[in-house]
């Protein structure tokens, strides 16, 4: 395609997205609310996007690939120094933030982009 002078046109593909302010933890509570069970749940969540907004070095995106309902903010981790630590001793140590609800279930996600 060319413009009236003889040169290419650029094409652009311009896209936008909705960002929800409600967290994943609402949406979960949202949809027990309603009735729906875990596996409705699971389906309603899958491929979701989220950012973060705990990260000392900015921003990041996952991409929700499932929730794990047999885990929970007490579940833990080995560090690298090979002590064991829990999610929610994680995040408030690392991050600043506090775990409200212990049994919530644990998101399983995969760094999409961050920025």
């Amino acid at each position: 395609m060319n413009n009236m002078e003889g040169g290419p046109l650029m094409q652009i593909d311009l896209t936008s997205k909705v960002i929800r302010k409600d967290s994943v933890y609402d949406t979960i509570k949202d949809f027990e609310n309603k009735g729906y069970d875990k596996d409705r749940i699971q389906e309603e969540v899958k491929g979701m996007t989220v950012v973060t907004s705990y990260s000392k070095a900015g921003k990041h995106t996952y991409k929700v690939e499932r929730l794990d309902f047999d885990k929970t903010p007490n579940d833990g981790f080995d560090k690298k120094d090979g002590s064991h630590v829990s999610f929610a001793e994680y995040f408030t140590t690392q991050y600043g933030c506090q775990i409200r609800d212990m049994n919530q279930p644990m998101l399983v996600s995969t760094n999409s982009r961050s920025g």
